[in-house]
């Protein structure tokens, strides 16, 4: 029985390798990806992470197949959110710094190095190194946060692309500020009339 379970995976990996063939099955594959991907959040926003990891590893197995780096790296940060559900931190922080190695996207670096610190911080008791991973990505988050303020006055979109280097010139003039004296939080969002 399990000689023939073995045969069959290997004729469903050689079928599923000739999918990516053409344009058209490489987007079936994704699919697939995709599917076992909002299976696995379902099952993790239920809090059941062996389901969810089940899922999570059958969506990277097929965003392999299809080669999105971006695909692959958020797959792998929530197969980490599922480890570090059921509290196995060694294999979360493989996952995520697996993820942080195929995709150097800013918020996927945020969000992954902000369950890093959670991990360093309650599960290896090592609480200055997580406020140091937290402390070095305040200048991102802030820059993150304008830039999600600046794109949701827009209506979700970019109108000019001045608004947006505006926006990045504003917070790198506050972030500099704040280095330099005490600037208090809201005086940053008060526009001044031009």
């Amino acid at each position: 029985m399990k000689k023939q379970r073995n045969d069959e995976k290997t004729l469903c990996d050689s079928v599923t390798l000739r999918l990516c063939d053409s344009d058209e099955d490489y987007e079936k594959v994704r699919f697939i990806a995709l599917i076992h991907s909002r299976l696995g959040e379902i099952f993790l926003g239920e809090s059941n992470g062996d389901l969810a990891i089940i899922n999570f590893r059958k969506a990277l197995y097929y965003s392999k197949l299809s080669k999105d780096n971006y695909y692959i790296s958020q797959t792998l940060k929530y197969l980490g959110y599922s480890y570090q559900l059921l509290n196995n931190a060694d294999s979360a922080l493989y996952c995520y710094n697996k993820s942080l190695k195929t995709s150097s996207d800013i918020g996927n670096k945020l969000d992954i190095e902000k369950c890093i610190a959670q991990i360093m911080y309650f599960n290896k008791g090592e609480r200055d190194s997580a406020f140091m991973i937290l402390k070095n990505n305040l200048p991102d988050i802030c820059l993150s946060m304008i830039r999600s303020l600046s794109q949701t006055m827009c209506g979700g979109q970019m109108k000019s692309r001045e608004l947006s280097t505006s926006a990045m010139h504003d917070a790198a003039k506050f972030l500099k500020n704040r280095q330099t004296r005490s600037t208090p939080p809201h005086s940053f969002f008060l526009k001044k009339k031009r």
